[in-house]
């Protein structure tokens, strides 16, 4: 078998620092070649801005006349809906925020494109059991929805506890410092418990982080983090 996973045009895979989708995608490929799968990975990258997946999906369709496959996997909206107005049979993978938060204009396009990519897949994976019932909540469609709950794996040889470093006072989250992902409740969850919340992954808004800073106690926010460091934040933290 044959699979191609695509990604979003934005950020290299595997990445270079903050990419989550981008290292799932290179996860995937690791396992499945692993399991004797042959994997391409079609992806192209210009300038590193949100923006650039719209070119990048213009070219897909192109791009996949010039390869043997099985499987097409798409992991963005933009992709997913390109694939799907050229009639590109395939594979869905949603990671999207915007199932859930849509405060602005371009969220709520955004979920509008989610809707539609799992409207117009073979088959969608979730990677949540919740996730999996919202979307057959807001996905209106003439039969079931082909949707298969598919939880994200963990490398349990990357990622090990390291028992001697934790401390039972440290959590760790990991992604991008603004509103959207909701740090500054978890800042406020953790306040007066003697937890200390270190946050791994770019804080392109100061004033986002100054308000996660105030909402808790001791807040670290350490920007990116290579692989390594990565690794033994994890490694070495209580709670995820």
């Amino acid at each position: 078998m044959r699979v191609v996973l695509v990604g979003g045009g934005v950020q290299p895979i595997p990445p270079t620092g903050y990419g989550g989708v981008e290292r799932f995608l290179d996860d995937l490929r690791r396992a499945l070649e692993a399991d004797g799968v042959e994997v391409v990975v079609l992806n192209r990258v210009r300038h590193r801005r949100t923006r650039d997946e719209i070119p990048f999906a213009l070219e897909v369709p192109r791009a996949l006349r010039r390869e043997r496959y099985d499987v097409v996997h798409a992991h963005t909206p933009v992709v997913a809906n390109r694939l799907a107005l050229g009639n590109i049979p395939f594979v869905y993978t949603s990671h999207s925020r915007h199932w859930y938060y849509r405060e602005r204009l371009s969220h709520r396009w955004g979920y509008w494109l989610e809707r539609r990519a799992v409207r117009r897949a073979r088959v969608t994976v979730a990677l949540t059991e919740p996730l999996a019932r919202t979307m057959r909540g807001a996905v209106r469609a003439p039969s079931p929805l082909p949707i298969e709950v598919v939880p994200i794996g963990v490398d349990t040889e990357a990622f090990r506890p390291d028992w001697a470093a934790r401390t039972g006072r440290r959590a760790l989250g990991v992604g991008v410092v603004l509103p959207f992902k909701r740090w500054h409740l978890a800042a406020a969850a953790l306040r007066g418990t003697g937890v200390t919340l270190r946050l791994a992954g770019p804080a392109p808004s100061a004033e986002y982080a100054d308000r996660v800073r105030a909402a808790g106690e001791g807040v670290e926010i350490l920007g990116e983090v290579d692989e390594a460091s990565l690794r033994r934040l994890y490694a070495e933290s209580d709670v995820l």
